[in-house]
C-alpha cells in the first residue's frame, strides 16, 4: 500500500486517477493516510511505566515465569496457552496505555490458575508416564536423543490435550505406548552415556593397531564392553554395574596401549632377552627405592617378589596403625574443641543471663524510684537490694501511731515491695535527738513494728517476710540542731532485701 507521503507528494494528481474512481475513494485514501500517520506518532510506554500503571500485567508476567518449573505447558497446554496469549495481548494494550490491559491480564491470571488445577489432574492420570519421563531426563535422553525425545514430549502434550478436553479414556489408552517410547529412550541414553567411552576407546585402539601387540588384553576389553551392554538390556536401572564394566573395558584398552609402547621400545632399542630382564629389574628397583634400598636381585624372582610383598604389607600395616593414631588424636582434638565451645557457650549464656537479670533489676529499681516524689522518699540501690528512705513519713512527736496522711506514701511502698517477689523486708524506725536515748529507742522500735504490720496486712504479704528494728537517734541523716533536720531524722526506712 502506498504511504501517506506518497499521497501528499506533488506527483499524486487527480488527473492520473481512472475516471471511474469516485470522490469517496479519495476520501478513503486520505483517511487511511491520517490513521497511519497517527499510529506512527503514538507513544509506546516502557516497562517501568507499565509496572506502575498496569500492575496486573506485571503480576501475570511474573506468575508465568514462576509457572515454568511446574510444567504447565506439558500438563495443561491449552489452558497455559490461553494464559500466555492473554499476557501478550495485555502487554501490547499496556504499551498503548489502553485500560483494557488490566482486564486482559486478569483473564490471564484466571487461566493460569485453571492451568494449575488441570495440571494436577493430568499429573494424576499420567503418573506412570511422568515417573518414566523423569528417569529418561536423569539418563540424559534430552542430550543424547534429541529428535526422539522431542517426539515423545509432543506425544505427551497431545495426550494432555485429550485429558484437558475431557477425553480422559482416550488419553489413558495412549499411556502404555508412550511409556514404551520413553523406556526405549532411557535405554538408548544409558547405553550412549555408559558405552560411548568404550566405543571411542575401541576405535582409537583399532587405529593404533593394538591388536598386533596386545590381543589378549583387547579381548578382555571387548568382553567387558559386551557385559556392559548386556547389563543394561537385562535391567536398565543397574547403571552402576554397567558403569563398572565400562571402566574395566577402558582400563584394558589403556593397558594394551602401554604394552604396545613397551614392546616398541624393546624393538627400537634392539633389546636382547637379557636386556629386557635387566630393564624389568631396573623398573622394579626404581619403584621400591623409597622403601627398600637394595632389592635382592641375586635371589630367584619368586623369592624376591615374595620378600618385597612382605615388606610392602608391613609398611601398609604401619601406615594403617599411624592412621588410626592420627584419627584418635583428631577425635580427641575435636572433643576438646567441642568441650571448649560448650564452655564458651555456657559462659556466654551465663553472661547473657546475668546481663538480662541486671537489666531486669535496673528496670525494677527505676520503677520504684519513679513512684516517689522527692519530698516523700529517696530511693537508693545497694547491690541487689533497694532502700526506701521515707523522710516524708509523718509522726507526731513522741507518738508511733500511723496517721491517715501517710496512707498514700505507704501504698507506694507496698507497690514497691510487690515489684520484688519473695524479697525480705526490713523496716527500721528512726527518731531525732529530742528526749532520752531509751525512750527514743522504744519509740523507733514501735514505729517500725507498726509500719511493718501495716505493710503486711494491707499489702497482703506474709508476715514472715518482715523484720522491724528501731535505731532511735543513732543514725541521723541531718542535723538535730534545726527543726528541719529533726523532721528528716524522724523517718522510716524500708530495705527490700533480694536473694
Amino acid at each position: 500500500m502506498p504511504s501517506a507521503r506518497f499521497f501528499s507528494s506533488p506527483s499524486f494528481r487527480l488527473s492520473v486517477l481512472p475516471e471511474k474512481l469516485s470522490l469517496g475513494f479519495l476520501w478513503l485514501v486520505l483517511g487511511v493516510s491520517l490513521v497511519t500517520a497517527g499510529c506512527a506518532s503514538q507513544a509506546v510506554l516502557d516497562d517501568a511505566v507499565i509496572e506502575t500503571q498496569f500492575p496486573l500485567v506485571i503480576e501475570l508476567r511474573d506468575a508465568l515465569r514462576e509457572a515454568d518449573s511446574e510444567e504447565l505447558e506439558l500438563l495443561a497446554p491449552a489452558t497455559h496457552e490461553r494464559a500466555t496469549q492473554a499476557y501478550e495481548e495485555a502487554y501490547r494494550l499496556a504499551q498503548r496505555a489502553d485500560d483494557a490491559a488490566q482486564n486482559r491480564a486478569r483473564r490471564g491470571l484466571t487461566a493460569l490458575s485453571e492451568a494449575r488445577e488441570q495440571a494436577a489432574i493430568t499429573a494424576d492420570i499420567f503418573e506412570d508416564i511422568l515417573r518414566t519421563r523423569r528417569r529418561v531426563i536423569a539418563a540424559g535422553a534430552a542430550e543424547h536423543a534429541t529428535d526422539n525425545y522431542r517426539d515423545s514430549e509432543a506425544a505427551l502434550i497431545a495426550l494432555s490435550r485429550m485429558a484437558e478436553e475431557g477425553r480422559v479414556e482416550q488419553a489413558k489408552a495412549g499411556r502404555q505406548e508412550l511409556i514404551d517410547l520413553f523406556e526405549a529412550l532411557e535405554l538408548e541414553a544409558l547405553k550412549t552415556d555408559t558405552v560411548a567411552r568404550i566405543e571411542a576407546a575401541m576405535a582409537q585402539a583399532e587405529r593404533d593397531e593394538l591388536e598386533d601387540y596386545a590381543p589378549h588384553t583387547l579381548k578382555r576389553a571387548r568382553d567387558e564392553h559386551t557385559l556392559a551392554l548386556a547389563t543394561l538390556d537385562a535391567d536398565r536401572s543397574n547403571k552402576i554395574k554397567a558403569e563398572n564394566h565400562a571402566q574395566r573395558a577402558v582400563f584394558h584398552i589403556n593397558r594394551a596401549t602401554g604394552i604396545k609402547d613397551i614392546i616398541q621400545m624393546f624393538v627400537t632399542s634392539d633389546f636382547s632377552e637379557e636386556d629386557k630382564v635387566l630393564w624389568y629389574q631396573g623398573q622394579l628397583a626404581r619403584l621400591i627405592e623409597p622403601m627398600v634400598h637394595a632389592p635382592a636381585f641375586d635371589e630367584p624372582n619368586k623369592v624376591l617378589i615374595g620378600a618385597l610383598r612382605t615388606q610392602v604389607e608391613q609398611l601398609v600395616q604401619d601406615r594403617n596403625r599411624l592412621q588410626l593414631q592420627l584419627d584418635e588424636a583428631e577425635r580427641r582434638f575435636n572433643d576438646l574443641v567441642l568441650e571448649q565451645q560448650l564452655v564458651l557457650e555456657d559462659v556466654r549464656a551465663e553472661t547473657e543471663a546475668e546481663r538480662s537479670a541486671e537489666q531486669a533489676r535496673a528496670a525494677r529499681f527505676a520503677f520504684v524510684q519513679s513512684l516517689f516524689d522527692i519530698d516523700e522518699a529517696e530511693v537508693y540501690r545497694q547491690d541487689n537490694d533497694v532502700l526506701i528512705r521515707a523522710q516524708g513519713f509523718v509522726f507526731s512527736p513522741g507518738d508511733s501511731e500511723i496517721a491517715a496522711v501517710n496512707f498514700p506514701l505507704l501504698n507506694k511502698v507496698i507497690e514497691s515491695i510487690r515489684t520484688f517477689k519473695d524479697a525480705r523486708i526490713v523496716v527500721s524506725g528512726h527518731t531525732d535527738s529530742s528526749g532520752d536515748d531509751d525512750s527514743n529507742m522504744l519509740l523507733s522500735q514501735s514505729r517500725a513494728s507498726k509500719v511493718a504490720a501495716f505493710l503486711s496486712e494491707v499489702g497482703g504479704f506474709e508476715s514472715q517476710r518482715f523484720t522491724s528494728v528501731g535505731y532511735g537517734e543513732q543514725r541521723p541523716i541531718a542535723s538535730n540542731e534545726s527543726s528541719e533536720g529533726r523532721a528528716e531524722n524522724r523517718r522510716v526506712e524500708v530495705l527490700i532485701v533480694n536473694q
